[in-house]
């Protein structure tokens, strides 16, 4: 991944205002922009409590979204190619993600080529209102999408967000997706979903065999 990351290394270096997303990838981005020396200097906003602790634990400061970030470099779990969209949300951080997305200047997404599949049946998670739990599950049932509420591993109880509400993961065939957003996107309680289209997206960096490849939705 280190070819990968150093990709990414050249798209921010004169940057002054980043943004950084959540999980093991942008971990191990963040590790190699430290250890090169590239993250002095910088503003730098995320998007979850993971990745600010993470950061501080290596003595920078982290802000609040008071800037646009001029890049947003973030993981993603799966890249519809074919769709020129991505699936997120595996760390339950979509929402925060979304927004850093929708006010970065360029948005940045990056992984291995495990995560670019065929996968049939996707695995869609979505913030819901814990108001509204039960009666979203038993929405989405009645619309023959099986939904369950992500269980904690190594504690009890659901998971929840940053922002204290569950995690439902909702199962939809991959030619069905876009009409399981439409869906979700009329459902009152949903917080938001980890459907990332292109108007989200500026690059997708893939590392395979060595190699980087580039892909920019819609362009």
């Amino acid at each position: 991944m280190e070819e990968l990351y150093r990709y990414v290394s050249g798209l921010i270096k004169d940057v002054k205002l980043l943004g950084l997303g959540t999980g093991r990838t942008v971990k191990g981005l963040i590790d190699y922009l430290h250890r090169e020396g590239l993250l002095g200097g910088k503003e730098i906003t995320v998007s979850s409590i993971d990745t600010e602790l993470y950061l501080k634990s290596l003595g920078y400061r982290v802000g609040d979204l008071d800037f646009r970030p001029q890049v947003y470099v973030d993981g993603f779990d799966l890249f519809l190619e074919e769709k020129g969209s991505l699936i997120k949300g595996g760390g339950g951080a979509m929402t925060r993600e979304k927004i850093v997305a929708f006010n970065s200047d360029y948005r940045v997404y990056i992984g291995d080529q495990s995560k670019v599949r065929g996968d049939r049946i996707i695995t869609l998670p979505v913030e819901v209102l814990g108001f509204s739990l039960w009666q979203f599950l038993s929405f989405m049932k009645s619309k023959g999408f099986e939904a369950r509420v992500r269980q904690g591993q190594g504690k009890m109880g659901p998971v929840v967000s940053d922002n204290g509400n569950p995690i439902v993961d909702v199962e939809v065939e991959r030619d069905r997706v876009e009409e399981l957003v439409k869906l979700l996107d009329s459902v009152p309680g949903v917080v938001e979903h980890g459907y990332f289209g292109e108007e989200l997206i500026d690059e997708v960096a893939v590392f395979k065999e060595g190699l980087v490849k580039v892909v920019k939705p819609g362009k």
